[in-house]
């Protein structure tokens, strides 16, 4: 579980990671427990953190405050809030001001003993306070947490390397190691496999010393290097992921994550590659402004291409409908006859069997013509 959340001093991102019951004896096991420690900054599936909610009941209760004055306050405060949800809040205090009573306590005592504790993992972000600085004010991820995964992905950094051991030295396809994952328990389906596999890629290519002699042997046999940036969704939607790889080795050299392509910043990224001693044949990208602006100005002397996949995938988006509804229509059309008779299924002569394999099932003939 991870989101942002509004409080009264700005806006924190929090994660955590839920446990599991293993007690096989408990009614319960099995079932997956919400990260405890979270519910210090805010209750489950909220944006907004307790200190909101305290400021609500204590400006309703005492200040005898309207919702809609309370609204207001929020927002010259900085926190972006309409009065419908100043009243959901609202309930959410009374509700907790509920769970303060004795029994309540004694209930959630007894539920704690009989399920035991729970782990969770919580990162904080850090802004940037000096003034001096041209990234003032801005917040960095919680670099502690990119020890269990990347920003921004629900897959642990153990998934990655199962997924890239399973597929470099067991030689799995993405499918078997998908299935392998579902029986390990980890939800995933055969896209985000080859999206975490690409993203284990990156890494790997960040790391490994031998890189560079792939890269000089590539250059030697080829005449130089043909670069391609490709732009990743781990999730489908937020920060993308940027990959620098060599086309005619496959080989990923280097991963930028950015939240849009911003040309300066990539062109920042490319810089130590751009000083290679390699020759630069070509660079290849798909239509995206920013990448093909960047690429150019790295390497100026290089022609640049569109991505094959990426443009027949564009000119495929017209065709795709009518090609579904032809589909469709063969189908239709075609479903009411008959099965083909397989090749065991013909009726076999005396002799047929030590024929069988030599001769075809249309067996050509010369053609005779009467005069």
């Amino acid at each position: 579980m991870r989101k942002t959340i509004q409080t009264m001093d700005g806006v924190v991102f929090v994660a955590g990671k839920s446990k599991e019951c293993t007690n096989s004896s408990c009614t319960h096991f099995g079932k997956h427990y919400y990260a405890t420690s979270v519910l210090k900054y805010s209750l489950p599936y909220s944006t907004y953190g307790l200190d909101v909610l305290a400021f609500i009941g204590w400006q309703h209760e005492h200040e005898h405050q309207q919702l809609v004055e309370i609204q207001r306050s929020l927002k010259r405060r900085g926190v972006e809030i309409n009065e419908s949800n100043v009243g959901k809040l609202y309930r959410q205090f009374l509700a907790l001001l509920g769970g303060t009573l004795a029994h309540t306590q004694e209930k959630l005592a007894a539920t704690a003993a009989e399920h035991g504790g729970v782990v969770f993992v919580a990162g904080k972000s850090k802004e940037c306070t000096n003034s001096s600085c041209t990234h003032f004010g801005k917040h960095y991820y919680a670099t502690s947490v990119l020890k269990y995964s990347l920003p921004y992905s629900t897959y642990g950094l153990d998934v990655l390397a199962f997924i890239g051991w399973q597929h470099e030295h067991e030689h799995q396809q993405l499918v078997e190691i998908q299935r392998s994952l579902k029986r390990r328990g980890v939800e995933i389906n055969e896209s985000n496999v080859g999206k975490l596999y690409r993203q284990f890629l990156a890494l790997l290519g960040g790391t490994l010393a031998h890189t560079q002699e792939k890269l000089a042997a590539t250059a030697a046999e080829h005449g130089g290097l043909i670069w391609a940036i490709d732009a990743l969704q781990p999730e489908g939607h937020g920060t993308l992921l940027y990959v620098l790889y060599e086309v005619l080795s496959g080989t990923p050299v280097s991963a930028i994550q950015l939240p849009q392509a911003q040309g300066q910043q990539l062109i920042e990224w490319l810089q130590p590659y751009q000083k290679l001693r390699y020759k630069v044949l070509a660079t290849l990208s798909d239509g995206e402004s920013a990448i093909i602006a960047a690429m150019n100005s790295s390497w100026p002397d290089a022609p640049h291409q569109r991505c094959q996949a990426h443009f027949l995938s564009n000119l495929s988006e017209a065709v795709l409908p009518l090609d579904t509804k032809l589909r469709q229509q063969l189908k239709a059309d075609l479903d009411g006859m008959p099965k083909v008779p397989e090749f065991s299924e013909r009726p076999q002569g005396p002799g047929s069997e030590q024929q069988q394999d030599s001769l075809p099932f249309f067996q050509e003939s010369p053609i005779c013509h009467e005069t």
